[in-house]
C-alpha cells in the first residue's frame, strides 16, 4: 500500500511541477521569442501569485511597453516604411507606407499586409526593391538604391534603404525596407540643370566672351566663356582660378 501512495504521490507532484513551472516557463519563453522574431506577442495566462507568475506579469508589462513603443516609432517615423517575411510577404506597413500602396494596387491595407508579396504590392518602374530585397533576404547585406513610382499622374523617388532583420541568435527572419521621399529634391535639381542648359546655351550664342570673377585683388576668374580662346588665343582653362593667366594678364 506504502508503494501505491507513493507513486500517486509522486504522479500529483509531476503534475503540479508540470502545470506550476513548465507550463508558465513554456508561455514566459514563446512571448520572448515572439518579440525576438518581430511577430504578435501570444498573452500570458498564468495568473498564479508565486516566483513564476510575478516574473510572467512583469515580462507581460515590459514587452507591451516595447511593443508598443516599436510600433508607434514604426507608425510615426516620418519615412516609407514596411517590413516582410522570409517568403517576402508584407507583414507590416506604416502610413506613410500605406498611402503609396494602396495607390499601387488599389487595394485596402488589410488586404495587402499578409496577402501580398513584396514584388506584387511594391514593384517600382526600375523593379529595384523586389530585387534588393530578395538580396538582403539571401546575402545578409544591405542594399540601398533610388526607385521611383508612377501613379495618378505623379512621380515620387524613393531613397530606398533595405535590409535583413535578424532575432536574437542571428538568424535572417525577414527584410525591412525605409524610403525617403526625395521627390521635392530630384525636382529642384531638374529645374537647375534646365536652368543650367539655358544658360550654356545663351553664353555659346553671345558674340564675345561671357565670365564672372571675385572682386579680389586678382580678380579670381571663376567662370569664362570657350569663347576666350577666339580672342586671347589661350584656353578657358587657363584663366580659371588664374590657374595659368589672371584676367590683368
Amino acid at each position: 500500500i506504502s508503494v501505491v501512495v507513493a507513486l500517486v504521490v509522486e504522479g500529483v507532484l509531476i503534475f503540479w511541477l508540470t502545470r506550476s513551472i513548465m507550463r508558465p516557463l513554456g508561455q514566459v519563453t514563446a512571448q520572448s521569442e515572439a518579440m525576438a522574431a518581430g511577430e504578435p506577442v501570444p498573452p500570458f495566462s498564468y495568473q498564479a501569485r508565486d516566483e513564476l507568475g510575478r516574473l510572467g506579469t512583469s515580462l507581460r508589462v515590459l514587452l507591451s511597453k516595447l511593443v508598443g513603443e516599436t510600433r508607434s516609432l514604426k507608425e510615426h517615423i516620418p519615412a516609407v516604411l514596411w517590413m516582410a517575411d522570409r517568403k517576402l510577404t508584407l507583414t507590416f506597413i506604416n502610413p506613410e507606407a500605406a498611402l503609396l500602396v494602396e495607390e499601387l494596387t488599389g487595394l485596402a491595407l488589410e488586404e495587402v499586409i499578409g496577402n501580398l508579396k513584396v514584388d506584387e504590392a511594391l514593384l517600382d518602374q526600375q523593379e529595384l526593391i523586389p530585387l534588393l530585397a530578395r538580396e538582403a533576404l539571401t546575402q545578409g547585406l544591405e542594399r540601398e538604391a533610388v526607385v521611383s513610382f508612377a501613379y495618378n499622374g505623379r512621380r515620387m523617388h524613393l531613397q530606398q534603404v533595405i535590409a535583413p532583420v535578424r532575432d536574437l541568435d542571428g538568424r535572417i527572419t525577414g527584410v525591412m525596407g525605409v524610403g525617403l521621399d526625395i521627390s521635392h529634391r530630384r525636382q529642384m535639381e531638374q529645374d537647375l540643370a534646365q536652368r543650367e542648359e539655358r544658360f550654356r546655351t545663351l553664353v555659346q550664342n553671345v558674340p564675345g566672351a561671357v565670365y564672372r570673377c571675385l572682386n579680389d585683388e586678382h580678380w579670381t576668374m571663376v567662370f569664362v566663356s570657350e569663347a576666350i580662346e577666339e580672342i586671347t588665343g589661350y584656353p578657358a582653362s587657363d584663366f580659371i582660378n588664374n590657374q595659368v593667366r589672371s584676367f590683368e594678364s
